[in-house]
């Protein structure tokens, strides 16, 4: 049952055969409701569901209940202004309801139409109501390209640009940059959806001034954010980790220094399921996405929300880690052991994992970690890491290479290696999430990119996440060692 003021419509469903004269009554009922902005809240879906009936069971005549419905929305829109905000959006949209008739309105109608969201466009712009006026350019773009007027639509996707521009611009006096950087970044997608042949010649330079804009605004995102910070007790966490290594044999040091019982079993459930259960719904309702930004402004990730909480556990881990485990047990083993270079050689050298020809360069990058050069490192280990997978997929027997046009064949990067198949007869998920995570996801730390683009600078090549790197690649090249030594 549906009450309008004085009108009252029983409508009755019975599973029987299709009647088409019971859903020519429906029509006839609904289109007798108002169609005004203050009526809309309630009589939208009525008005949605007269015609997609009037499209099934009276569309073929030119006095039609779905010409009559449509002459009452046309009526209607034209006598909108800006007062009732929305209403002529959604009276267009309506006129947008798919029909299987291309006729259902004239070309003199869909200009008409569009005509009227262009000035209803530029009333709003007036006002400085740019969000209204972004809808409105943008609702006006589609009828032009309805009416294939395209140069009133190039106008429009033009105007729109303009829009989100002084959007951002606004934004920026506000000092609201995370805002701003989002509509200069819209801006951007907007001019570049036009083709080239249709662009203005002064839109390229334009372009560029926005890339610029964006990352000014990145780097104002970034010096803006809030320092959160939380103090937690590591005190118990690091004295276990000295005493389990303090005044042990070599070998058992080193076991336990990349064996340590406080590594999680499965690396791949850092997300924290039973805190997404509790949060994830409105995680997702009200932030959709999370903005990823590096030190320089650069936006470089926009994931899910569950996306991000599962990197932000896996970076808390490692964080943690690294100060409870790997710095004081490092510590330790400087202090006690002797490890000189050869060392390092000998277990590449033994480790199944390093190709024969790799052990030199493997064996000196875990060298300088050990020695506290992990920005040397890291920068060693990255591509060798990326050699070690590429080697053991071919050797598995999947392609790692590309082929252009002109028959130059490449071979691909770490990310696309990841991909493969075949990844996962090598490497087990929690080793494939690891690696992923630190030296190819721009969620995670990226570092096989930032190694291989120059931009570690010197804070973050002596991050946690090289230190993590080091000895997550010491530990990975060590296993078949002391796999081979416990079968001795």
């Amino acid at each position: 049952m549906i009450h309008h003021k004085n009108l009252e419509l029983n409508i009755y469903v019975v599973k029987t055969q299709r009647n088409p004269k019971y859903a020519l009554l429906a029509i006839d009922a609904y289109k007798q409701l108002a169609l005004t902005e203050k009526s809309w809240f309630y009589t939208q879906d009525c008005w949605k569901r007269a015609i997609q009936l009037s499209i099934l069971y009276d569309n073929k005549n030119s006095d039609s209940r779905l010409q009559l419905i449509t002459t009452k929305i046309l009526t209607a829109l034209d006598t909108t202004t800006i007062t009732d905000k929305y209403f002529a959006q959604h009276l267009a949209d309506l006129l947008l309801i798919p029909t299987p008739s291309k006729s259902t309105l004239s070309s003199e109608q869909r200009m008409k139409v569009a005509n009227k969201l262009e000035t209803m466009a530029y009333l709003f712009a007036e006002k400085d109501d740019l969000r209204l006026a972004e809808n409105y350019f943008n609702l006006a773009k589609t009828w032009f390209e309805k009416s294939n007027n395209t140069e009133k639509q190039t106008e429009m996707t033009i105007k729109v640009a303009e829009i989100r521009i002084k959007q951002a611009e606004y934004a920026s006096q506000q000092q609201n940059y995370r805002f701003a950087n989002t509509h200069y970044e819209k801006a951007i997608q907007t001019y570049t959806s036009l083709p080239r042949k249709r662009r203005p010649e002064n839109i390229e330079e334009q372009i560029k001034e926005l890339h610029q804009k964006m990352h000014l605004t990145g780097q104002q995102i970034i010096e803006n954010m809030p320092t959160i910070r939380i103090a937690i007790d590591l005190t118990q966490a690091i004295d276990y980790t000295l005493e389990s290594i303090k005044d042990k044999p070599l070998w058992e040091a080193l076991n336990i220094f990349l064996n340590p019982y406080s590594a999680p079993a499965q690396m791949t459930q850092l997300g924290q399921p039973e805190i997404k259960n509790d949060l994830g719904f409105f995680t997702t309702l009200f932030f959709p996405s999370v903005q990823y930004y590096a030190e320089d402004g650069r936006m470089i990730a926009k994931p899910t929300a569950t996306q991000h909480e599962t990197m932000e556990g896996y970076k808390s881990y490692l964080n943690s880690f690294v100060h409870t485990h790997i710095m004081p047990a490092h510590e330790v083993l400087l202090q006690e052991q002797c490890l000189e270079l050869n060392g390092f050689i000998y277990l590449a050298q033994e480790s199944s994992l390093v190709p024969i020809e790799r052990t030199l360069l493997v064996g000196k990058a875990l060298f300088m970690g050990y020695d506290g050069d992990f920005a040397t490192a890291i920068h060693l280990l990255a591509p060798q890491l990326e050699h070690i997978v590429r080697y053991h997929l071919k050797e598995a027997g999947e392609k790692t290479t590309t082929i252009d046009k002109n028959g130059i064949e490449d071979e691909i990067g770490l990310s696309a290696l990841m991909n493969k198949p075949k990844i996962t007869e090598i490497l087990n998920a929690d080793l494939v999430f690891e690696i992923n995570a630190l030296f190819c996801d721009s969620l995670g730390f990226n570092l096989r990119n930032n190694v291989a683009h120059g931009l570690l600078d010197d804070k973050t090549a002596d991050s946690a996440a090289s230190i993590y790197a080091w000895w997550f690649l010491f530990k990975l090249i060590c296993s078949p060692f002391w796999n081979s030594q416990r079968q001795l």
